[in-house]
């Protein structure tokens, strides 16, 4: 400590007394240091969580179309050494429907590496009798960050939503000529 290291040099302390503030407030420093040394750690993970952005690609998809869904700074600012993240990634009407999620809203969910970062691929299913639209519309894609593995589940933040447009193709006419 500052006062162990000024009684320590009582010789430097009688001659002088700028020598020996110089040496308290030097050894002061270095505890100070200790206590402060672990902020910026935790200030990157926070300003990584508060710059947290989401792309998707391609914003056009149509039945059988792969969409890329990617994002950064999926981090807990809390929790430096927690449990590993997830993201979970969502688009309503996007996915068919099941007894669990009757509106086709949860696409899928996949895990975030160390730096935050994570992709999640998506291919939009073909059309189908229970997948079928009769017009074209625009859809968010949603994304929350978390720890969403049960029994635990815990939302850190929901990322901005990006908007997509889903195109339904127009339907094929055959016309045959008489013989």
């Amino acid at each position: 400590s500052s006062v162990a290291c000024c009684a320590s040099v009582p010789a430097v302390a009688d001659s002088s007394s700028v020598c020996a503030a110089f040496c308290c407030v030097i050894w002061s420093i270095c505890d100070t240091a200790r206590f402060t040394s672990s902020i910026p750690t935790l200030c990157s993970r926070l300003a990584a969580a508060i710059s947290a952005t989401m792309s998707v690609t391609p914003t056009t998809i149509t039945y059988g179309s792969a969409l890329t869904v990617s994002g950064t700074g999926c981090v807990d600012p809390d929790t430096p050494d927690g449990p590993a993240l997830t993201v979970a990634v969502y688009g309503r009407n996007l996915n068919e429907p099941n007894p669990i999620d009757p509106q086709g809203e949860l696409l899928g969910t996949t895990p975030v590496a160390e730096d935050g970062t994570w992709t999640f691929a998506y291919t939009v299913p073909a059309e189908a009798p229970d997948f079928t639209f009769d017009a074209s519309f625009t859809r968010s894609i949603r994304a929350d960050c978390g720890i969403l593995d049960p029994p635990l589940l815990s939302t850190i933040f929901s990322y901005d939503p990006v908007e997509v447009r889903f195109e339904v193709p127009e339907a094929t006419t055959t016309t045959s000529t008489p013989a």
